[in-house]
């Protein structure tokens, strides 16, 4: 087995005082709620990253079950800095009580180089009208985590997939997809509301009603007795995701709308499948942007396209050229292991997934912070010196 381009070292311990938040995580991970379970991470990280016997690794994981407090077990200091994995979305209401026992863990003094994994970073509550052109981002409906939490960067990290086995080395040509676009996903929510506080949903699938022939559409519009549960992750039943995965493969695209946060499984599912993920919205985008290529394999259309008189979604993508769309298609095909985060430590790819492209990202961040210390150094010292090109995106400040 090659070594790995960076060396991570998982923190060994027991903290009493933490059981708590490990029994909700355990709990949570019962009812499928978990979205990313850590310790098919630290089975990863012991197994194809630990540093050879008696060397200093260049990254240290933190357990939720270890806390995340600096100089914990005595544990010697690495090379490059620190991570951990957030229990679940970052800010979103989860679990009983979840944000209580949370607390053990934002009032630590953690390290001072450390990033958080989480699904989405921040989580928002995306709403649209209708009529405006761009999405509104609110964080009102969220519990604001971390209020004493020291300073820290996030990740944006993908959802794991709930298939055990890794994606299929290859997937159907663009040739051979018979439909323009797949969507998965509900319209409403069990209120009655609208899914994604707006009619966005709505619309995509009546846009697929008036052209079926564009389309392979798996919602609760198409069944009166299709309950919610049946179409969102985590409580599908196994047919469910069967025709999801076959919908995939046979769509060149698939929509990807917000529901009730940004980030959503499908995106990977589809990814997966080699389907180009459509998007609305531009901060999903940005997001894990900062992990991987996502710009370069998707698409963005604009909300003024899905406005009443607008061109619809449908017609945005017809009008994409067959150049424009292979070399999407091409771009999938090439990154979308990168996002691919295993649900069985078994799984882990050898040629590279979403963890490798993890632990890459957290080690650059490191050295980039390093750098840019060297590097303003310098620019004092020779005002002159241009700065070097622009790279890719930094990781964000972990938000209160």
């Amino acid at each position: 087995m090659a070594s790995p381009q960076f060396t991570v070292a998982v923190r060994d311990c027991l903290r009493p005082d933490l059981n708590p938040l490990s029994m909700e995580l355990k709990a949570m991970q019962a009812g499928k709620k978990i979205l990313v379970r850590e310790e098919v991470l630290i089975t990863i990280l012991r197994s194809h990253f630990a540093p050879a016997a008696g060397s200093t690794p260049d990254l240290l994981f933190l357990p939720t079950s270890c806390g995340w407090a600096a100089n914990e077990a005595g544990d010697g200091a690495p090379i490059l800095g620190h991570f951990a994995l957030a229990p679940t979305l970052w800010g979103a209401h989860v679990g009983n009580n979840m944000i209580d026992k949370m607390e053990s863990l934002m009032v630590q003094q953690w390290p001072t180089n450390m990033v958080v994994l989480a699904i989405e970073v921040p989580t928002y509550r995306t709403s649209w009208d209708g009529i405006a052109n761009n999405a509104s981002y609110g964080r009102d409906q969220m519990r604001r985590w971390g209020m004493r939490h020291p300073n820290a960067s996030a990740l944006t990290i993908p959802y794991e997939q709930r298939n055990p086995m890794p994606p299929p080395a290859t997937v159907p040509s663009l040739e051979s997809r018979s439909s323009l676009v797949a969507f998965v996903g509900s319209v409403h929510q069990t209120d009655g509301n609208p899914t994604g506080w707006s009619p966005l949903r709505e619309r995509l699938v009546k846009g697929c009603q008036k052209s079926p022939t564009d389309c392979v559409v798996i919602s609760d519009v198409y069944t009166t007795d299709a309950s919610r549960a049946k179409i969102v992750r985590g409580s599908g039943d196994d047919q469910t995701r069967l025709d999801a995965k076959q919908a995939y493969r046979t769509a060149r695209f698939a929509f990807q709308p917000w529901g009730d946060t940004l980030s959503r499984a499908g995106i990977f599912d589809a990814l997966m499948q080699g389907a180009i993920p459509v998007f609305f919205e531009q901060e999903v985008i940005d997001q894990y942007e900062i992990l991987g290529e996502m710009r370069s394999m998707s698409v963005r259309v604009p909300l003024l396209a899905c406005s009443e008189g607008g061109i619809g979604a449908l017609g945005y993508l017809k009008a994409l050229t067959a150049d424009e769309v292979a070399r999407l298609h091409e771009n999938v095909l090439k990154y979308r292991r990168d996002f691919y985060m295993p649900s069985d430590a078994s799984a882990h790819e050898a040629q590279g997934d979403a963890v490798d492209a993890i632990v890459r990202r957290v080690a650059e961040h490191f050295m980039e912070d390093r750098a840019d210390g060297v590097q303003q150094q310098q620019l004092r010292q020779q005002p002159q010196q241009q700065p070097q090109q622009q790279r890719r995106a930094a990781l964000r400040e972990l938000p209160f």
